[in-house]
């Protein structure tokens, strides 16, 4: 089956210092360099446009079916699989239930599938078609149409955090399941535009040379929810209010109501040669999602701030000098 889809994303920003007069822009290019992909020399500064389909279109995403009596699983016929779910051929038909005396059938049994567009965009349900696990921004000199060292004054590379770690793979971090004959997604929206690391390039006119890398850690989590509509984005706990009323719709439907949080953010500096200076920074909550404590650690001090309810503590000290005098200095 073939698909062709379409959509809309930034190509770019251009800035102006008067009336028609352009100043600067920024051109968005989306996924890796073909360099980077398929090890094209000739493609380092060409990128795939290629993201992350948050929901694959199938056989499967395109169907529902019901059945009546059927000796079979609807879903293991129309993917050519056995009744054990396995791609092998049939020892007998698995579609016929005889009489072991009589060798007629016992029953009949019927089945229909439909498949529409509809249920494509059922299974979307407002989300995102694409999602883009890297995206680049070269900022273009006046005039310049090309991404070379030579045309931009820079660019900044943009890694989300979208993938999860399976078996053997990685995989997009929302995944289908069946309700019955109902094919759904749980949806995750806490997780959506986390950014995992940004690095920032200054150009020399002949290559581009790394002065800024920031990279983040995020902690999440959720619990599963039947027909959840409403979104509390202060946090609870439980994730779900007390008081909350859950209702049914035609289909009971399950998707993920929770937060995400900073955990660690290490933004690391560079100078000419690319040595490179780093800043660490940790983050512990409260309930509620409220900052509760902040470390950081820095050109070789190390500074702890603490929330309370009536005010915050800042404690900065230098690790080496308080192993020998034992203390911390207060400000």
């Amino acid at each position: 089956m073939k698909t062709e889809a379409t959509g809309f994303r930034i190509r770019e920003i251009v800035n102006y210092t008067a009336e028609g007069v352009r100043s600067d822009s920024k051109h968005y290019c989306y996924g890796k360099t073909e360099y980077e992909e398929n090890g094209w020399e000739i493609g380092r500064y060409y990128h795939t446009g290629a993201g992350e389909p948050t929901l694959d279109p199938t056989i499967q995403t395109y169907m529902n079916y019901q059945s009546t009596d059927l000796p079979m699983s609807v879903l293991n016929m129309v993917l050519e699989h056995d009744p054990n779910g396995q791609y092998r051929s049939f020892k007998s038909n698995p579609f016929m239930s005889y009489s072991p005396s009589g060798g007629y059938p016992v029953y009949t049994w019927e089945w229909e599938c439909t498949f529409s567009a509809f249920n494509f965009q059922r299974l979307l349900n407002g989300r995102p078609a694409v999602v883009y696990p890297e995206v680049t921004v070269y900022y273009l000199k006046d005039g310049a149409t090309q991404f070379s060292p030579e045309n931009c004054n820079g660019k900044t590379v943009y890694q989300y955090d979208i993938y999860e770690a399976m078996q053997n793979d990685t995989a997009f971090f929302e995944k289908p399941q069946y309700y019955g004959n109902v094919l759904w997604y749980e949806g995750e929206k806490y997780r959506y535009n986390l950014l995992k690391e940004q690095t920032d390039y200054m150009s020399n006119g002949r290559e581009y040379k790394l002065k800024r890398r920031e990279s983040l850690i995020w902690r999440y989590g959720g619990s599963s929810v039947i027909d959840w509509e409403y979104s509390n984005s202060y946090g609870t706990p439980s994730f779900v209010p007390a008081t909350a009323v859950l209702g049914n719709f035609y289909t009971s439907t399950c998707q993920m109501l929770g937060h995400s949080l900073l955990y660690e953010r290490k933004v690391t500096t560079y100078d000419e040669s690319e040595t490179g200076i780093t800043d660490t920074e940790h983050y512990t909550y409260l309930s509620g999602n409220r900052m509760r404590w902040k470390e950081r650690n820095a050109g070789g001090l190390h500074r702890e701030t603490n929330w309370g309810i009536s005010g915050y503590r800042a404690n900065w000290y230098n690790p080496g000098y308080c192993s020998q005098n034992g203390g911390k200095t207060h400000i």
